[in-house]
């Protein structure tokens, strides 16, 4: 297995910088991380693979639970809402059939996220409304 990306999570103390979970490796072969955004609290993360988003929650335990993984193909950018509420995921940017779609994601919990919006071409304007 080649595990191409990680993810370290760290926070500033004074003027030292302390990484507070466990590093979060690529998990597939060849399945290599893209992109990563962080909600404004630090507690919802998103990790965008090629073909997939992993979703977690920072707990209280210095730690990040796995939550939920949304299948997509050729995925190129994902982005999370300043409270982790919504997570906007861009794929298809290597097609010819679809380039710059757009897949929404809400959640009322931060334990689980629901499809809002599917495949909207209108990337840019749609996007920045949604993470309101």
């Amino acid at each position: 297995m080649v595990i191409l990306g990680s993810v370290k999570h760290f926070i500033k103390s004074e003027a030292n910088w302390n990484q507070i979970s466990p590093t979060i490796y690529g998990d597939g072969v060849f399945d290599k991380i893209t992109r990563v955004s962080l909600s404004k609290d630090g507690r919802v993360l998103a990790v965008a693979y090629e073909s997939k988003v992993n979703i977690y929650k920072y707990d209280d335990s210095n730690n990040y639970l796995s939550l939920q993984t949304i299948i997509h193909n050729d995925i190129c950018d994902v982005d999370v809402n300043e409270d982790g509420k919504r997570i906007i995921i861009g794929h298809g940017c290597s097609s010819s059939i679809n380039p710059g779609a757009v897949s929404a994601y809400h959640s009322e919990n931060l334990r689980s996220w629901s499809n809002v919006v599917m495949n909207t071409s209108s990337c840019g304007k749609y996007a920045e409304q949604v993470l309101r």
